[in-house]
């Protein structure tokens, strides 16, 4: 791949699952513990609201659907049989704080150095999950300088709509072309980047570590009259 135009490049966003953090290696962590849980309890239904939750999620998405919180509540628990507080409960307990502690040993290599180097280029760096992103960032021991996500009341949708993207070009002044997008779905960040107008680089298409030679080397943001 080209080096990137980093001259034209004035700020980064990255999506967070799958992108800072290998899925594959977390679910290699994870998926025994939640069997286990799964087993010593009879817990059926435990794995049946999970799996509800993810497809209900995706078909949100694929809907543009806004606010969708809530609806994916309802529809989780009308599918499963599960009380809307039961199924918030699970997607807040086993999608987003049990899983925690296993995320970063599934960082993806490199990833603390590009933050470094992008900081010492004064370019700001955004986080834009469709999950809720801070405590995970957290987790991975990773600082941005703006955290979104879907769930947010001001975004409330998923990708690919844009919504996201535009906000944090919004924020820091920029126009989205100025921004970079980071992420690991072309379904989703990639068509999200596009309608945006913001330049994008998918992992597993254009790279798959953060310590390859296409993030070598990130130059200053030149600033007025540089």
């Amino acid at each position: 791949m080209a080096p990137l135009p980093w001259d034209q490049i004035s700020a980064v966003l990255f999506d967070l699952d799958g992108t800072l953090y290998d899925q594959k290696k977390l679910r290699q962590r994870f998926l025994p513990r939640l069997g286990l849980h799964v087993l010593s309890r009879a817990d059926l239904k435990l794995l049946k609201i999970i799996s509800a939750l993810r497809h209900a999620r995706e078909a949100l998405a694929d809907g543009e659907i806004s606010p969708f919180q809530d609806k994916l509540i309802a529809d989780v628990a009308a599918k499963t049989g599960a009380s809307p507080e039961r199924v918030r409960a699970v997607l807040e307990d086993w999608l987003q704080t049990r899983p925690l502690p296993y995320l970063a040993p599934a960082k993806v290599p490199g990833v603390e150095a590009v933050f470094a180097a992008l900081r010492a280029s004064n370019r700001p760096i955004a986080v834009l999950s469709d999950y809720p992103a801070k405590e995970k960032l957290a987790a991975l021991g990773l600082r941005a300088d703006l955290v979104l996500a879907a769930t947010d009341p001001e975004i409330a949708i998923q990708k690919p709509n844009p919504r996201g993207i535009e906000a944090a070009a919004a924020h820091f002044g920029l126009a989205p072309s100025a921004l970079l997008v980071i992420g690991d779905r072309e379904e989703r960040d990639g068509q999200a980047a596009k309608r945006a107008g913001a330049p994008a680089l998918i992992r597993g298409r254009d790279f798959e570590r953060f310590d390859e030679p296409l993030f070598d080397a990130i130059p200053p943001l030149a600033g007025p009259g540089q």
